[in-house]
């Protein structure tokens, strides 16, 4: 029953969430509760396994609206998820959540063979996609505009063709 209304919460946190600026407090813990939540039928679907490494302590608060994040991370782990051809052997995502110099980063990595040349200067800026049809190339411009205007952050990314990519989160603390 408790794991049916954290799935319940998570999904009317999603369908209720605005994107302007907000002062909700909500902690690291809680931000990983619902990623768990809402990615754990995707990836078992596509036989990934999501590693979560936390090198901070989960009762850390964040500032700002935790459904903006969620979506934010749903959609970059959902991309990873995308990203891997049949062919590869080990699926993995890597989720690294860390504090330096008063900033948070939360990262998200795959090992699916990189972002093409020709979209990575794109990517934030137009409506991009790698999926043809079956994409709006929405989801990476949305993202980045909610984390530079709901919590004054950066999202930026690294690839390396032929082996793969790291989304980072930076938000100031």
């Amino acid at each position: 029953l408790s794991y049916m209304t954290d799935i319940i919460t998570a999904i009317q946190m999603q369908t209720s969430a605005g994107y302007g600026k907000s002062s909700d407090e909500f902690s690291v813990k809680e931000l990983i509760k619902y990623i768990n939540i809402l990615m754990k039928y995707e990836l078992k679907q596509n036989l990934i396994n999501l590693e979560i490494n936390t090198k901070i302590d989960e009762e850390t608060k964040l500032t700002g609206n935790i459904n903006n994040l969620v979506q934010v991370l749903n959609n970059l782990i959902s991309n990873a998820i995308q990203a891997y051809s049949k062919s590869n052997k080990e699926k993995k995502i890597i989720l690294n959540i860390s504090e330096k110099n008063d900033d948070i980063y939360l990262e998200v990595t795959d090992f699916a063979g990189g972002i093409p040349e020709g979209i990575k200067n794109k990517l934030f800026k137009e409506m991009v996609t790698t999926k043809g049809k079956n994409g709006t190339g929405l989801g990476l411009f949305i993202s980045y505009t909610s984390i530079k205007t709901g919590f004054g952050g950066n999202l930026c990314f690294t690839t390396k063709q032929g082996e793969g990519t790291t989304f980072k989160i930076l938000l100031p603390l």
